[in-house]
């Protein structure tokens, strides 16, 4: 069976295909490099610890460009924020229980260090976290 927010990924994934595709053919115009862009990733929180949400490859660098969060836990909840590494938590959110928020990202240069993880925190479990991003 498959989510709501799976069909919001591949839905987004199609569109995002469509535009590449029609820009790629106006000819003049430079688009980022297809082939950077990784498969949307979604992780679900389990506990108020940080949670890895991507773990780039050796000698890259993880760029975020979109953030999608829903809270599915039941009650409210805090986001400490995201990071890489061990730097500071950005974006610190608190979201009500079928609540949820994005960041659109694109363009902010948003990235870690490379062979920085990216991070996310809560303060307790069941919340969804979609990211859109590239390896550079």
């Amino acid at each position: 069976m498959t989510t709501s927010w799976e069909r919001r990924h591949e839905a987004f994934k199609a569109i995002h295909d469509k535009i590449a595709e029609v820009l790629a053919k106006l000819g003049d115009v430079i688009i980022g490099d297809i082939s950077k862009v990784v498969p949307p990733i979604t992780v679900t929180t389990i506990d108020s610890n940080d949670k890895e949400i991507k773990d780039p490859a050796a000698g890259k660098k993880f760029r975020v460009k979109l953030v999608y969060v829903w809270n599915k836990s039941g009650a409210d909840r805090n986001i400490t924020g995201f990071k890489f590494g061990s730097n500071p938590y950005h974006f610190p959110s608190k979201i009500a229980d079928k609540g949820g928020f994005a960041l659109n990202l694109v363009g902010a240069n948003f990235e870690g260090a490379a062979d920085e993880n990216f991070y996310v925190k809560a303060d307790g479990a069941n919340v969804v976290i979609t990211v859109l991003g590239e390896e550079i």
